[in-house]
């Protein structure tokens, strides 16, 4: 299965509310089967969003073939990447599933963020700040300062 040229998907995506979801009319994107790839807008560069082309919620919404697309995805961007560095790319593949979670749009999404060592946090991965206690303080410390409504689900400031 090849990837078609950026914007050669006929169509948009089915979505039950098409104004509603930012990823089901775009047009900078990069079609993989069930899969579309479009380049992501949180300013790391070189990040992608992949998603199942029809609009999902969930993953258990997904089917196997998007299964199977999505991994495909996964696995052609990583050799893009390597390819065009000339070296082996490492990489965070980060899924916010469910509000509660942090997933701030219902297209089900997984980010794939490149890393290289020139970014802020080399070394660091997705989950970090939850595997110290003393960093996860830390950042509960900082959000109650940004955020001063922000408090522990027992109502104490962290």
């Amino acid at each position: 299965m090849a990837i078609n040229q950026v914007g050669s998907v006929p169509g948009p995506a089915e979505c039950p509310d098409n104004r509603a979801c930012p990823f089901c009319n775009r047009t900078d994107l990069v079609r993989f089967g069930s899969i579309q790839v479009i380049p992501s807008e949180d300013g790391i560069p070189g990040s992608v969003l992949l998603m199942p082309r029809q609009h999902r919620i969930s993953h258990s919404a997904m089917t196997d073939a998007e299964r199977r697309d999505l991994a495909a995805a996964i696995d052609l961007q990583m050799q893009t990447w390597s390819q065009s560095r000339g070296r082996d790319v490492h990489a965070n593949l980060v899924w916010n599933m469910g509000s509660l979670a942090g997933q701030t749009v219902s297209h089900l999404h997984a980010h794939l963020i490149p890393r290289d060592g020139s970014d802020l946090l080399p070394g660091y991965g997705a989950r970090w700040w939850l595997k110290s206690d003393i960093r996860f303080a830390r950042i509960l410390r900082l959000v109650a300062r940004a955020n001063p409504q922000a408090r522990r689900s027992d109502g104490r400031e962290p």
